[in-house]
């Protein structure tokens, strides 16, 4: 076939194969009304072959409707789109259960071959570029199932996994099918494989996709006719089936030239990714410094000659005296401590006894009484990204905390979409007090009347609520709020009482959701660049989920994985340890971690040492938040009461 007004033709060996017209220039790469990307998108079109990228080629094309993975190549429609039940910011809802579970399933059976792959294979980079596609499409599958979001931001989701998918399915081909065909160590084929194949100048190029069996089609110079051997010639397919009609959204051009396949992949990356993104409220940190590190106080460990007995092995029933021993050896600690430190006046174990309060370790309590605090930062940022979960156990009646936690429920959705929006704000305590009571209606003035400072709290609520919905197709209607919520399986009204259970949970949830937030933005100002790394970013996850990869704004209150607030000193070093490797290439390291920096587990000979590791652990961290941020940390808890 001849194409650009004769001045090249195209060739290929498989005689039934089709020919698509090549993207010779990018006149403007975009998202298209499909959320795809046209004809310069590689999940749809043959591009150039990139070794780089070699296994781009390999994806499959897209099937008849009643293959078993035909979802997997599925459009989004508003049927689809399941809106949130009595919801008062109309456009907010998920993907329906039904269609999810479905994706899910297909992406399942992937990830199981995907971490097989990865166990058992030995190029390095190939095992590495595995992990992280499976990474990227667990968390995904998270971020589309749990967190709420607009249709535009539904459709975005589910086209984002389907194409991490089958990038990781052409992934996997190419190591195990086509690499060994073009290594010569499998035998070649002459049919050509159901994929998107590429288009090539490079005849090396060329005898490899041959010998693989990749559909391939060569790109010649008009002046190259007469030493070629044409069979047959056919017509040339300029489009097809491929979606190029302009998006009903905003869409920016992302690349547009001569056609690069690894500047053209980062781009649609980076503009797939921006949907999957959780923006901090807090500033970055070119706005704003991080004081240096002040001295910690130094932690003398225990005498590890004495005999000890171990207890961590014992059953369950004998957590209650594991926590006392530990508290016990708190109570030593303080007395063996050269020097007090001005501390935190506001925290967590101050609310020790309250019913209500989820279990914590004893080291946050321990810690927080020895933070610096003579020495704040320069620019405060005492707000919080979700509202301060003391403000439950703070209140002066149980009627205002059942109260606290129904407009929780009531805005929760909301609350947790505006971090899926750029520039989120933290929020004072005093904005959220007025927001979870649910008054934030302001009295009509008078003529001449002066506006009251409630009337003003009122007013920033709902200046909160509305700046929480810039997205396409979701509005705010303050005036229709429900009268009731749902907690899992449970429903409430206004006036109702909650069970301490889901008190705790409740409370869990938001100082999850704080804590994740805040360690996210202290790694992301004190690390350096150089150092963020793909490792980096997987110890970050477990000290959030135990693995490697999951969604910060999703919280299973149903885990019985406890992270720091495990219930055993020895269930929780797995995530001291992780903390501690993660603070280690954050600036000011050397002094904040200079007492922890050199420990391994096998130092931790007994629960006293344990213990002692733990709280200077949690001590360099809440010292690094006050450092960076002049206010207290919020402490990880668990749903449950020891």
């Amino acid at each position: 076939a001849v194409i650009d007004g004769g001045r090249f033709f195209l060739t290929t060996p498989f005689p039934n194969l089709t020919l698509y017209h090549p993207i010779l220039i990018v006149e403007g790469m975009r998202m298209r009304e499909d959320f795809r990307f046209g004809l310069d998108d590689y999940i749809q079109w043959p591009q150039r072959w990139d070794r780089s990228l070699c296994h781009l080629a390999c994806i499959l094309r897209a099937p008849s409707d009643d293959h078993s993975w035909s979802v997997m190549w599925w459009t989004p429609t508003t049927d689809f789109f399941s809106l949130e039940r009595d919801a008062f910011a109309s456009g907010l809802g998920r993907l329906k259960y039904s269609r999810s579970m479905e994706i899910r399933k297909i992406a399942r059976e992937l990830l199981e071959r995907s971490d097989t792959f990865c166990r058992t294979h030995n190029n390095e980079s190939e095992v590495s570029m595995a992990r992280r596609l499976s990474r990227q499409l667990s968390d995904r599958l998270i971020r589309l199932e749990c967190v709420p979001c607009s249709f535009r931001q539904m459709c975005t989701l589910v086209t984002a996994v389907q194409r991490i998918f089958l990038e990781l399915h052409a992934l996997l081909e190419y190591c195990d099918v086509y690499k060994p065909r073009m290594d010569g160590s499998a035998d070649p084929v002459k049919t050509p494989a159901a994929v998107v194949g590429a288009f090539t100048w490079d005849l090396d190029d060329a005898a490899l996709l041959f010998r693989a069996g990749v559909p391939f089609w060569f790109i010649h110079c008009h002046s190259d006719i007469a030493r070629v051997t044409v069979s047959a010639l056919a017509p040339v397919l300029t489009e097809g089936h491929i979606c190029s009609r302009e998006s009903q959204y905003p869409s920016k051009i992302i690349f547009k030239g001569v056609p690069n396949l690894r500047v053209q992949y980062s781009a649609i990356q980076s503009s797939v990714d921006e949907v999957f993104r959780t923006f901090s409220p807090f500033q970055s940190y070119s706005n704003f410094t991080c004081n240096r590190p002040t001295r910690t106080l130094t932690i003398n460990g225990p005498d590890r000659t004495r005999p000890t007995t171990d207890k961590r092995s014992r059953p369950c029933e004998c957590l209650w005296f594991v926590f006392y021993a530990e508290l016990i050896y708190l109570f030593f600690e303080d007395k063996r401590s050269s020097s007090k430190l001005s501390g935190i006046d506001r925290h967590i174990g101050l609310f020790s006894s309250n019913p209500f309060l989820p279990y914590f370790s004893p080291s946050w309590s321990w810690a927080y009484s020895r933070v610096s605090t003579i020495n704040p930062p320069s620019h405060k940022q005492t707000g919080y990204a979700f509202p301060d979960p003391l403000l439950l156990v703070a209140v002066q009646s149980t009627a205002k905390m059942y109260t606290y936690c129904f407009n929780w429920l009531r805005f929760r959705d909301l609350l947790i979409f505006r971090l899926t929006k750029p520039s989120p704000a933290l929020i004072t305590n005093v904005i959220w007090r007025q927001l979870l009571s649910g008054d934030f209606v302001p009295k009509k003035r008078e003529p001449g009347e002066t506006e009251s400072l409630a009337s003003v709290r009122k007013t920033e609520v709902r200046s909160l609520l509305g700046n929480c919905l810039s997205e396409s197709g979701v509005e705010l209607h303050l005036d229709q709020l429900p009268s009731t919520v749902r907690w899992r399986e449970s429903e409430f009204s206004e006036n109702s009482s909650f069970p301490s259970s889901i008190v705790r949970e409740i409370f869990y949830e938001i100082s999850i959701l704080n804590f994740r937030c805040e360690l996210t933005a202290v790694d992301d100002a004190l690390t350096p660049s150089h150092l963020q790394t793909e490792e980096h970013r997987s110890l970050v996850n477990f000290c959030f989920f135990g693995r490697s990869d999951g969604d910060i704004l999703s919280v299973d209150t149903t885990s019985s994985t406890h992270g720091f607030a495990a219930n055993s000193c020895t269930s929780r070093l797995p995530f001291v340890f992780a903390l501690r490797d993660v603070m280690l290439v954050w600036s000011g390291s050397a002094t904040r971690c200079r007492e922890i920096s050199a420990a391994s587990i096998e130092d931790m000979s007994d629960v006293h040492a344990s213990v002692s590791f733990e709280n200077r652990v949690v001590l360099s961290y809440l010292q690094a938040v006050f450092d960076c941020f002049g206010r207290a940390a919020v402490a990880p808890v668990c749903p449950e009461c020891f």
